[in-house]
């Protein structure tokens, strides 16, 4: 599968991948950051995607995966594109992993991976909680690297602009909002939307949309944004984003189900074209 093609095809699940597992998909390949200092390769290579921390993936000569980190350090990650998907959905964390200490010896890192892998199966309650983590487990895990505590996460959380994470009623498990490229359905109430929502993609999408209208692609719902700043912050991760305004109070009354996730973003399974009107001139910049 070209994992690259599929998150450059479906932005929106490009949005999530990175909420999710801190993975930022570059528009194109982009050459090295070769700054004084730096180490570099041995192989030829173009970055492709960042992470939060200013770190690069790049894709090398041989079609195995590099990773230079914001301190400088560079090494090779994977051996290739679908080994790097596989590490970064089963580790989100894989920064962890590169724990000198872990590797003293076998017996060490043994212990260290069944540490790890019980926590993993602990945390996996997939009825309700599609994405969590254990919170004790992952102050320990960022504390490594970052300065954090309790109460930093819990302002985190609470600040978080797209509203992303949420914790358990008893304060131990976090876990994403919104999870839609995972085939379970979501859990949440039938709601009446607002007459009008909006929707935000790219340019290069619109004649598609504009004649079979938004589909859910690989995730179960259409993405609908309340208003139309939010939607023009999802279109700008794109050169030349393109606004929709969508007459959800009309599909509503004809028989469309409508649903909002716990982050404010609204979930239906599709929107004709017939519902949708592009928003026209110049966006607003922000």
């Amino acid at each position: 599968m070209d994992y690259l093609k599929v998150l450059r095809d479906d932005p929106d699940l490009a949005e999530e991948f990175d909420s999710l597992f801190d993975f930022f998909l570059l528009d194109e390949l982009s050459p090295r950051d070769e700054a004084d200092g730096r180490a570099t390769f041995t192989l030829p290579g173009m970055a492709f995607a960042r992470d939060g921390s200013g770190g690069e993936y790049h894709l090398l000569e041989d079609g195995s995966i590099g990773y230079y980190s914001s301190e400088g350090e560079a090494g090779r990650l994977a051996e290739s594109m679908d080994d790097l998907f596989s590490l970064i959905v089963s580790c989100i964390c894989w920064h962890d992993c590169c724990d000198a200490k872990e590797y003293a010896d076998s017996k060490t890192l043994e212990e260290y991976g069944q540490r790890q892998r019980n926590i993993n199966l602990e945390d996996m309650d997939m009825d309700s909680w599609r994405r969590v983590a254990d919170v004790n487990a992952l102050l320990a895990g960022i504390s490594r690297k970052y300065p954090i505590n309790r109460d930093i996460l819990e302002e985190i959380v609470q600040s978080d602009e797209k509203q992303r994470y949420s914790f358990s009623e008893d304060g131990t498990k976090i876990r994403a909002n919104q999870g839609h490229s995972v085939q379970v359905d979501v859990e949440l109430p039938v709601t009446e939307p607002p007459e009008t929502l909006y929707h935000g993609t790219a340019q290069r999408f619109a004649a598609s949309i504009e004649v079979q209208g938004l589909l859910p692609q690989s995730r179960l719902y259409v993405h609908l944004s309340p208003d139309q700043e939010t939607a023009e912050k999802v279109g700008r991760r794109h050169r030349e984003p393109v606004i929709y305004l969508v007459d959800a109070g009309q599909m509503h009354r004809d028989g469309y189900l409508f649903y909002l996730s716990a982050n404010g973003v609204w979930l239906t399974k599709v929107v004709p074209a017939t519902y949708l009107k592009r928003l026209e001139g110049e966006l607003k910049q922000h």
